[in-house]
């Protein structure tokens, strides 16, 4: 299992990041507005497919984005189609998190997300 802790602090067009390998978390908060976000989500991604060679018996992946760009929204699709597999159904649960400020944008773009997650849980929460 990756033990290792990744973290990236928020900046003005990125998200807050924390990757815990112990305690199978994946949280991503903010704001993901940057105009390349390949080269942001790839280090990303990659410690998550290390993980996954051998995950904690339940994985946690939590979304709290206030904003999101196009390109972005790509990239949050393949970081949780990394996760969407056969093998990992009921270990693995994304929670699309809004909050109550929301004007039913993050809520819409979170059923969307939802229609293609097809193994895992995927759970929109109010907060």
């Amino acid at each position: 299992m990756n033990k290792e802790n990744f973290r990236i602090e928020s900046k003005d067009t990125t998200p807050y990041i924390l990757l815990d390998g112990e305690a199978g978390v994946v949280e991503i908060s903010g704001k993901s507005v940057m105009p390349n976000p390949l080269a942001f989500y790839n280090p990303i991604i990659n410690w998550c497919k290390t993980y996954l060679e051998s995950p904690c018996p339940q994985t946690t992946i939590k979304r709290r984005l206030r904003r999101f760009n196009t390109s972005s929204s790509k990239m949050l699709y393949h970081l949780f189609k990394t996760f969407d597999v056969e093998e990992l159904k009921n270990r693995v649960i994304i929670q699309w998190i809004i909050d109550d400020a929301d004007d039913g944008n993050m809520l819409c773009c979170g059923e969307d997300f939802q229609s293609l997650i097809k193994h895992i849980s995927f759970k929109i929460v109010e907060e």
